[in-house]
């Protein structure tokens, strides 16, 4: 009687074990874009997504975190995104790409979309 409930167990223990590694297989990888719209809700502490049309000095002024947008915050930003996108053979986003009004209006990244098309065009992984 023990050594059938003792078989039983372990099938079981395979079966949820098999199944797991699975599911693993089928999930389906996160896009580039997702993938910009999680670092970004990293780097600012946001609690949720971060829309699209977000400005990200105004995300990052939200964040409470004590040091400026541009540079400091921008290069933070681009050091996170590297390293998520550690496989791309080309710099996916540069610091001065990112537009702060007094200090680098010639900036073309001023949003989160904007940031995820940036990436999404830079990014060729090897």
């Amino acid at each position: 009687m023990i050594v059938g409930a003792a078989a039983i167990a372990v099938l079981a223990l395979i079966f949820i074990t098999q199944k797991h590694r699975f599911s693993v297989y089928l999930r389906k990888p996160m896009s580039v874009h997702d993938r910009v719209v999680n670092v970004v809700r990293d780097w600012a502490s946001m609690s949720s997504r971060p829309e699209d049309k977000e400005l990200l000095e105004v995300a990052w002024a939200s964040s409470g975190r004590s040091f400026a947008f541009y540079p400091d915050a921008a290069q933070v930003l681009t050091r996170n995104l590297q390293s998520e996108f550690h496989d791309s053979k080309t710099a996916i986003v540069r610091y001065t790409d990112f537009y702060a009004p007094d200090v680098n209006a010639n900036g073309k990244v001023k949003t989160v979309g904007d940031l995820a098309t940036a990436v999404r065009q830079n990014y060729e992984p090897q």
